[in-house]
């Protein structure tokens, strides 16, 4: 109720006039283009580039540890069929790191980045059946028993990596994405 009054009737209830959101980030990523911009008629050091002091970036970092997950997918809506994967551990990290970019073809400005990574130790993806998806006979990178099929299990690499900050805007692509998995069977 609080989201639909505030978010949608409560400035025509209370007699005031709708802030013109839109218009207020044009106009901040207008200014931050024109600084930008700026640094083009001056030879400045990378110490000095726009953007090199981290004004206005809010930093995060997080570094996660999971034991033993199970995440459960299900094939279809109203389905009891499901994808179980099962991990020996989730591994989720970041940092920052910036570097310098360039705007129109002449301004040099340091662009921040969040770069996190998502490390899957040990998956095991089963079926709905109980069956197991994924089986790798590579020592090197399984804990494969040939006894015990069912013990097959391997790595999983996801890194992602976004613009952060009031330059984020100019960046296109905004989403870096990598992903290392072994070849399922």
């Amino acid at each position: 109720m609080d989201y639909f009054f505030e978010g949608i009737i409560g400035f025509e209830v209370l007699g005031k006039q709708r802030p013109d959101v839109l218009s207020a980030v044009d106009e901040h990523q207008k200014r931050i283009e024109t600084e930008i911009l700026n640094s083009c008629m001056h030879d400045l050091e990378d110490s000095n580039l726009p953007g090199a002091s981290a004004d206005g970036v809010k930093f995060l970092l997080f570094d996660i540890t999971m034991d033993s997950p199970v995440i459960v997918f299900p094939v279809q809506y109203r389905s009891p069929q499901h994808l179980r994967f099962d991990l020996e551990r989730i591994h989720i990290a970041n940092k920052h790191r910036g570097k310098i970019e360039t705007f129109k073809d002449c301004a040099r400005y340091v662009q921040w980045y969040n770069n996190c990574s998502i490390d899957f130790h040990g998956l095991r993806l089963l079926s709905w059946s109980g069956k197991q998806l994924n089986i790798s006979k590579d020592p090197k990178i399984t804990h494969y028993n040939a006894e015990s099929k069912n013990e097959s299990r391997i790595p999983v690499k996801l890194s992602l990596k976004w613009p952060v900050g009031p330059s984020a805007h100019t960046i296109v692509p905004k989403w870096e994405i990598h992903c290392l998995i072994d070849s399922i069977r």
